[in-house]
C-alpha cells in the first residue's frame, strides 16, 4: 500500500516536472518573441528618424 502510494507521488511529481518544463519553455518563448520586436521597433524607429532627416534636407534644399 505504502508502495502505491509512494508510485503515485512519483508520477505526480514527474507530471508536474514536465508541466513546470513546458511553461518555463513557452515563458523563454515569449520572451525572445519580446526581445525580437524590441529590436524590431527600434530598427523602425531609426528608419523613420533617418526619412525624416532626409525630408527635412530635401525641404530646405528646395527652400533654397
Amino acid at each position: 500500500k505504502v508502495k502505491k502510494c509512494m508510485n503515485e507521488i512519483g508520477r505526480d511529481l514527474g507530471d508536474e516536472m514536465q508541466f513546470n518544463n513546458l511553461v518555463e519553455n513557452r515563458v523563454t518563448k515569449l520572451e525572445d518573441k519580446d526581445q525580437e520586436k524590441a529590436k524590431e521597433m527600434e530598427k523602425m524607429k531609426k528608419r523613420l528618424w533617418t526619412l525624416e532627416t532626409n525630408y527635412a534636407l530635401v525641404l530646405s534644399d528646395r527652400d533654397e
